[in-house]
């Protein structure tokens, strides 16, 4: 979500950095970044990683995810993988929208600039509480998102009998 992203660099970054006292890097990976957001990747601090052969590399390295969505609709996918993956998450209310997953017990979610640096120093700062967040995330995907319960919840559906209206 390119409007996430460059307001997560923008607005939310510079404040993170001054309130963790060890120097902190941001990996942006997604396919075919727009110019914008190679623009703002250019800092000493950011990696952009445009083509990633296997996003869990991405996750198996990250200390936290973050999900800056502000608009817009679909799938929460990335929630969905930084979950899966064991990565503790902070998002905005809209990245979290229409998943299973709960404020305080599988992520934190913030939505002003301060809010959103604020619960991911405190993550950062409390890898404890990350961790304990990140495994009850995992947990709810698993529940939730596991491929193999959705293709049975399929074959079922398309088994039923149909009903005439």
């Amino acid at each position: 979500n390119e409007d996430g992203a460059a307001w997560f660099l923008k607005s939310v970054w510079p404040g993170l950095k001054r309130r963790i006292r060890w120097p902190l890097g941001f990996m942006l990976a997604g396919s075919r970044p727009p110019d914008s957001l190679i623009r703002l990747a250019r800092q000493r601090d950011v990696h952009l990683a445009a083509s990633v052969p296997d996003i869990g590399a991405c996750y198996r390295e990250a200390d936290l995810a973050v999900i800056p969505i502000r608009s817009g609709g679909g799938t929460r996918i990335k929630l969905i993988e930084a979950a899966a993956f064991g990565v503790p998450v902070v998002s905005t209310t809209i990245g979290a929208e229409g998943t299973a997953f709960r404020h305080g017990r599988d992520l934190l979610l913030a939505d002003t600039r301060e809010g959103f640096a604020n619960a991911c120093a405190d993550l950062l700062a409390h890898p404890v509480h990350a961790r304990r967040l990140a495994r009850r995330a995992r947990t709810t995907a698993l529940q939730n998102y596991d491929a193999g319960r959705w293709r049975r919840y399929l074959r079922e559906l398309a088994a039923a009998p149909c009903e005439r209206l």
